[in-house]
């Protein structure tokens, strides 16, 4: 009787720890697949929400992307006008300065008078030159100062958006959380048979099956253990009670048996628990490199809110360049205007010198003709004025002094003495040094002329 009540005693034990062992590692086996519900759950978004993100970020960088083309093309523009404007300036200021150039070579000639050894630019008005092209470079420069701060934050912004759009391009090829469900999905055909489903969702799928088949199955054990450890309870007390050996000794053969075999069953649970462990392991590796690319996510969202801050801040500049233009580009076209009509002047002034040369010298020709010309009628009205006087008395000799001198009073009066005179006393025109020739000219003109037409 005693070896029997320590048979019953052994088996207890045995049913009991094992049953403990056994809902230990069913109550693990629950807490682990809690948690691993939260990563795999966390696991199975994180291709949609990484997708959606993606999609988001293509979707406002093709808006931004939008808006700095405008904003490129307007400063473009503003540029390209005030590059014409300042290559004008240039131009101006380069036939200003040639044309300087010649009136300084150019010496007026001593005949007129003028200071000793000087030059036509000594008649040029530098000062308001000076004054009006201080102006224009005034304007150009607060022109260029503006344009240099808008042009400063268009290739700021420009950097910003080239920046977020190479930071997209890495997460989007960035697929290193989906390499070991990439691995897994090779290597079971399951893997395809949903094609609603995301990858990684079916990924988490799959091993939440293999743990819950792992944890059904320690919860078969555990209760096959626990019902086993209720049975030889319950015959142990019968037999304290009751003493009947032969019926408790014939079912703690069988309990006996049954008891055989929990080592095995318990070490079934434990291999069930170690893969939910694994199973665990591999969920938990893969929910933490899905953090990754969320993690860059936010650094885009960051990169995004910089860049549309950077468009606003480059709008009010570029804005600022355009306010500025507007108010000084009839400031710009006027200085121009007025260079280029002081060039043009002086041109013609330069032009006007050499034809007064030739003035003067016409002047002075013609005025010798005139006086040839007088000479010669003078000559001719006296030789006249002799051959009437002699007709006059020819004709009183022959048949006036016949006529009484009532009949015609003026018959002895002598003819009219004609004289030229002129009607004004010219001013005298001044000594040349020297006579001037066109053709010495021609060049100088022809460059005048093909100057002026550019």
């Amino acid at each position: 009787m005693d070896h029997l009540e320590e048979r019953l005693a052994a088996a207890y034990t045995t049913s009991q720890n094992s049953q403990q062992l056994c809902a230990q590692y069913h109550k693990e086996a629950k807490q682990i697949l809690l948690e691993c519900k939260e990563h795999g759950n966390k696991l199975a978004q994180a291709e949609t929400s990484l997708h959606a993100l993606q999609v988001s970020f293509i979707d406002q960088l093709e808006v931004l992307a939008a808006i700095f083309t405008n904003v490129h093309r307007k400063f473009t523009s503003l540029e390209q006008t005030l590059t014409i404007h300042t290559s004008h300036q240039k131009k101006i200021y380069a036939n200003l300065a040639d044309t300087f150039r010649k009136l300084k070579k150019q010496q007026i000639d001593p005949g007129l008078n003028v200071a000793q050894e000087a030059s036509l630019f000594h008649f040029v008005d530098a000062d308001a030159v000076s004054a009006l092209q201080r102006e224009l470079e005034s304007v150009l420069g607060h022109l260029s100062q503006k344009k240099n701060s808008a042009q400063l934050a268009v290739g700021e912004l420009q950097g910003r958006l080239d920046n977020v759009k190479q930071m997209v391009s890495l997460l989007l090829k960035d697929k290193c959380f989906l390499n070991g469900i990439l691995q897994w999905a090779q290597s079971h055909s399951e893997a395809e048979d949903s094609e609603e489903d995301s990858l990684s969702s079916r990924f988490v799928e799959y091993h939440f099956h293999l743990m819950d088949a792992d944890l059904s199955a320690i919860t078969s054990i555990l209760v096959a253990v626990s019902s086993l450890a209720d049975r030889i309870a319950a015959a142990k007390t019968r037999f304290l009670r009751s003493g009947e050996e032969e019926l408790v000794d014939f079912q703690l053969q069988t309990m006996e048996n049954q008891v055989e075999q929990v080592p095995e069953s318990v070490a079934k649970a434990c291999d069930c628990l170690h893969r939910i462990k694994t199973v665990f392991q591999t969920l938990t590796k893969q929910s933490s490199l899905s953090n990754a690319p969320f993690l860059r996510c936010a650094q885009i969202k960051r990169r995004l809110e910089e860049l549309v801050y950077s468009i606003e801040s480059t709008n009010n500049k570029l804005l600022a360049f355009e306010r500025s233009f507007q108010e000084y580009q009839p400031n710009v076209e006027f200085y121009c205007t007025e260079l280029e009509n002081l060039g043009l002047w002086y041109e013609l002034y330069n032009v006007g010198y050499h034809e007064l040369l030739f003035e003067i010298q016409r002047r002075r020709d013609e005025g010798d003709r005139h006086k040839r010309l007088i000479k010669v009628i003078e000559k001719e009205l006296d030789r006249l004025q002799r051959e009437e006087n002699q007709k006059r008395q020819q004709f009183i000799e022959e048949h006036g002094r016949y006529l009484p001198s009532s009949m015609f009073p003026a018959m002895g009066e002598a003819s009219v003495q004609y004289s030229l005179s002129a009607d004004i006393n010219p001013t005298a025109l001044p000594t040349l040094s020297k006579r001037y020739q066109r053709d010495s000219f021609t060049d100088v003109e022809n460059q005048l002329r093909s100057s002026s037409t550019q």
